[in-house]
């Protein structure tokens, strides 16, 4: 039971972390639904094709320099194999720029990547941290053949710089999460509340190990605290009485010091299975905000966000804000907003019918819902979200190629928030 535990676990983690749905082909009504004003309130201000002939888009990450005014997508192009295109993917690091004050985009092809590396196919392609630093886009990206993990800084000059990261699977675990903090230094995650620190010249600073004896605990993800000193876990536990939970199937987070130190723990009930993908973030204040679904059942849901006080011992709302049957939810996440406003974003797909939403919730700092929307006929797969202040840009993935004139085409998205009030 606890090998078939370990492998419906990491299935889940490989599956799920990111999103099982791929999309059709692209197709919006724009036509948006909302149930807490009485008209639209989140709308679509336009939206921009990222193409490059015979080729899939898989975005990386999107930020936007706020001084400058620029939407900056990284993400890997790559040939999408059919029976007429030859095994070789071709893979080739990208950057796509906007400039909202004129409107004019430039896309840019920064280098060549690994043939062989299929993690160009995963989620978010396999990075699990991004920032932007000093005008430098600064990704965590996992890697295949070598086991290891990969820092890529992409400068507003196009160039890119990288450095290796010592993974955990040479131990024989599998990572599921990362993070970066200021000072350059990375926590890697994965089975067994396994965490590595790697600090900024490449060396192992520790690893430590919380499992129980007991039972299994697997780790989502982790986040670090600057304000703080202090590094967030986020995972699961199948059984018991062990180092984090009281309960079966309990979801939980954990607090360690930056040497690796265990400090506090929450645990709560969430679920973590067959289409089910609980995410979490530090909002702007560092307080942990958990989006998940609390229903067993197989293609129905009942998806809570919940806010944590900084030392876990309190948890400050939980708002009940989805319910749903017959669909998948194809990923679930967090992008926190300013004054402690966190927004949350999920993609669904009905399971009987070619139907797709997208819904956005913003919460206050309270926990209630201030604005919503739902948005029709948006097929997204893999997709990421930021936000600059009233502005939301979505990016999604696609491939453009010839098979009876169907095209999948990756889209950006740009939503505008209104009324726009984060007091």
């Amino acid at each position: 039971m606890k090998f078939l535990r370990e492998i419906l676990l990491t299935l889940c983690f490989v599956l799920f972390a990111g999103g099982i749905v791929q999309f059709i082909r692209w197709g919006m009504s724009g036509t948006v639904t909302s149930d807490a004003f009485s008209k639209p309130n989140i709308r679509i201000l336009w939206k921009q094709d990222i193409t490059q002939v015979g080729r899939a888009i898989k975005p990386n990450t999107i930020k936007v320099t706020e001084g400058k005014n620029i939407v900056r997508v990284v993400g890997v192009s790559y040939i999408y194999r059919t029976e007429e295109t030859p095994r070789l993917h071709n893979p080739e690091l990208f950057e796509y720029c906007i400039n909202l004050k004129d409107n004019t985009f430039e896309m840019k092809n920064l280098m060549a990547m690994d043939d062989g590396d299929i993690t160009i196919h995963l989620p978010q392609g396999g990075v699990k941290d991004s920032r932007l630093i000093e005008d430098n886009i600064v990704m965590i990206r996992q890697q295949y053949k070598s086991s290891n993990f990969q820092e890529l800084t992409v400068g507003s000059d196009w160039q890119v710089k990288t450095r290796e990261i010592p993974g955990l699977t040479r131990l024989s675990v599998s990572t599921h999460g990362a993070c970066r903090n200021m000072n350059g230094d990375v926590f890697l995650c994965g089975d067994h509340c396994y965490i590595r620190k790697v600090t900024s010249d490449g060396n192992v600073a520790w690893d430590t190990n919380y499992k129980s004896d007991k039972g299994y605990d697997g780790t989502f993800g982790a986040a670090f605290s600057e304000s703080d000193n202090m590094l967030i876990g986020f995972g699961v536990s199948f059984e018991s009485d062990t180092k984090f939970t009281t309960k079966n199937s309990s979801l939980w987070l954990a607090n360690l010091d930056s040497d690796g130190n265990f400090k506090a723990k929450s645990e709560f009930e969430g679920i973590a299975n067959f289409g089910k993908n609980p995410s979490f973030c530090l909002n702007k204040t560092g307080n942990p905000i958990v989006i998940y679904d609390n229903n067993a059942e197989i293609g129905s849901y009942k998806i809570y966000v919940l806010k944590f006080s900084k030392d876990l011992n309190t948890k400050a709302w939980t708002t009940h804000i989805f319910d749903g049957e017959d669909i998948m939810i194809s990923r679930m996440s967090l992008t926190p907003l300013e004054n402690d406003y966190t927004l949350a974003t999920f993609h669904t797909m009905a399971t009987h019918s070619v139907k797709f939403n997208l819904h956005f919730y913003i919460l206050d700092n309270n926990g209630s819902v201030v604005n919503q929307a739902v948005f029709e006929d948006i097929r997204s797969g893999d997709y990421l979200v930021t936000v600059l202040k009233d502005r939301i840009f979505f990016v999604t993935e696609g491939r453009t190629y010839e098979k009876d004139k169907d095209t999948e085409i990756a889209k950006l998205i740009c939503f505008k928030i209104s009324p726009f009030k984060m007091k």
